[in-house]
């Protein structure tokens, strides 16, 4: 039921009816897609009108065939579009050539500084004394 992807013209912005000609879909339903998953999000130009750049256009597409060739539900489409950010995230994280900094663990014994905000049910001695009576 797959059919070759369309061919995206070499454009920078693509209007909402020349998407909905590539994607094959009304406008109704790119404007619903854009409500429903926050990766669809064209830009406005002054006039209000949406203009997508090529990644929302393939976005388009994908969302598409999530939908109708593979028949996900919206929620399931979300879900799958996620991983695959997700998943191309971490491949590329995991591909960079870079080093990363070992890690340092302080020698037994040492005194490490943690914050105040995450020590667990700790509070400062100065409040634990009287108010009533100063201590200089």
């Amino acid at each position: 039921m797959s059919q070759a992807a369309p061919a995206i013209p070499e454009k920078l912005f693509f209007k909402i009816g020349e998407v909905c000609d590539i994607a094959g879909v009304q406008a109704h339903v790119l404007r619903y897609w854009e409500s429903e998953f926050p990766t669809l999000a064209p830009q406005k130009n002054r006039a209000g009108q949406r203009t997508y750049r090529r990644r929302d256009v393939e976005m388009a597409l994908r969302i598409k065939e999530l939908l109708y060739d593979e028949q996900y539900t919206i929620a399931g489409a979300k879900k799958k579009l996620a991983s695959e950010i997700r998943g191309g995230a971490v491949r590329e994280a995991s591909t960079s050539m870079t080093p990363k900094a070992p890690a340092v663990i302080p020698a037994a014994g040492t005194r490490t500084h943690v914050p105040l905000s995450i020590r667990p049910n700790t509070t400062p001695q100065r409040y634990w004394k009287s108010w009533s009576t100063p201590t200089w």
